[in-house]
């Protein structure tokens, strides 16, 4: 059962999620632009009256990507748990990988991983 576990939650490994989805942005009068990620400046107009938009979407992606970020280190951390056949340290890295996507929204690319892991 435990090694069954293992292979399953080796197999899920994501490798990071995806920073694909739409935001919208406001200009200072009131017109919106919507962007994908992972770098939302794209698209905002370089003009006045979108400086907020275009420095909040800055902010934004750099948010996004320290979460990516450290949901590939904690994958990594999750991958090595499980090596080691330490299933209390892999749920432990894989519910703080999935922690990282969560703060955006939906987590479904997490869900295999925690699922294989016994967690739902």
């Amino acid at each position: 059962m435990k090694y069954d576990r293992i292979t399953a939650a080796l197999a899920a490994l994501p490798g990071g999620f995806s920073a694909d989805w739409a935001m919208p942005w406001n200009s200072s009068d009131g017109k919106t632009v919507i962007t994908l990620g992972p770098d939302w400046t794209d698209g905002i107009p370089q003009v006045p009256g979108w400086d907020r938009a275009r420095e909040d979407a800055a902010d934004y992606s750099a948010d996004v990507e320290d979460a990516l970020i450290a949901a590939l280190e904690a994958e990594q951390r999750c991958r090595k748990a499980l090596e080691e056949g330490d299933l209390e340290a892999a749920r432990g890295a894989a519910n703080y990988a999935a922690d990282q996507e969560w703060q955006f929204g939906d987590c479904p690319t997490y869900r295999p991983l925690l699922a294989a892991l016994g967690i739902e």
